[in-house]
């Protein structure tokens, strides 16, 4: 019933996300030249382990604030945020236009904000 109303992909299940990564994927064949962040929190994988690693803090509201904030830095420097999915964070420059080297440091610059944050959070 659901592979009829388009709600699971041929990909196994993962939804409207296997269709994003594919619009994703085809327009970024397309770009002559960008520079990607992608930033993984390390240690949210293994669930069972999170209230040794964070406390009693849930992971999800967690990452959700954590990824709200990244949005904010990104739009400040004009990056474009690609996609998020569980712990992964990515965010590109150059996805309309070919990258310059001003937007390549601009996106060193989000990275260098994000690492403060995550530090400080």
């Amino acid at each position: 019933e659901h592979e009829e109303d388009g709600e699971y992909g041929d990909d196994g299940g993962v939804g409207q996300l296997g269709i994003k990564a594919e619009q994703v994927l085809a327009r970024a064949v397309k770009v002559e030249k960008a520079c990607l962040l992608i930033a993984e929190v390390v240690g949210v994988v293994h669930v069972e382990d999170w209230g040794q690693t964070a406390g009693t803090m849930p992971v999800f509201p967690y990452l959700t604030t954590m990824f709200e904030k990244f949005d904010g830095f990104c739009q400040a420097n004009n990056v474009t945020t690609l996609y998020s999915l569980g712990e992964v964070y990515c965010c590109a420059v150059g996805i309309e236009a070919a990258v310059t080297p001003e937007q390549a440091c601009t996106i060193l610059e989000v990275g260098v904000q994000m690492k403060t944050y995550i530090d400080c959070f």
